[in-house]
């Protein structure tokens, strides 16, 4: 079951932030991290690096263990180097067509993490 969050159960965000060495786009930094929710790794959650500056979002999904890495685009990893807002989603639309059908999974994360996301991140 479930906990509702309050100020004692706080998510964390640890991210790894290197520069790209070579290869790719100069502008790209290659993002990765762990996602923990009350201290345990949160799996299956969607992580978005918005950049402040134009440019499109980079995005990860968490595995069972919580880590993710972004991808600026396919096949290309990484999040435009400079400020951005950061976002966690655990919801998760309905897809009857996939194999197997996959449920709806409702967002346990609040706003502050997602839709109106506090987080802040430099790459």
């Amino acid at each position: 079951m479930l906990r509702p969050l309050n100020s004692r159960n706080i998510l964390t965000v640890f991210a790894t932030l290197l520069l790209v060495g070579c290869g790719g786009r100069s502008d790209l930094g290659n993002v990765s991290g762990l996602v923990t929710l009350d201290g345990k790794p949160l799996p299956s959650a969607t992580v978005v690096f918005q950049p402040d500056a134009s440019g499109p979002a980079s995005y990860g999904l968490t595995d069972a263990q919580g880590r993710y890495s972004v991808m600026y685009d396919v096949g290309q990893s990484g999040a435009v180097v400079g400020m951005h807002t950061v976002k966690i989603s655990t919801y998760q639309e309905k897809d009857p067509d996939a194999d197997p059908p996959i449920a709806a999974a409702p967002e346990i994360l609040p706003d502050r993490y997602n839709k109106a996301s506090e987080l802040r991140a430099e790459v």
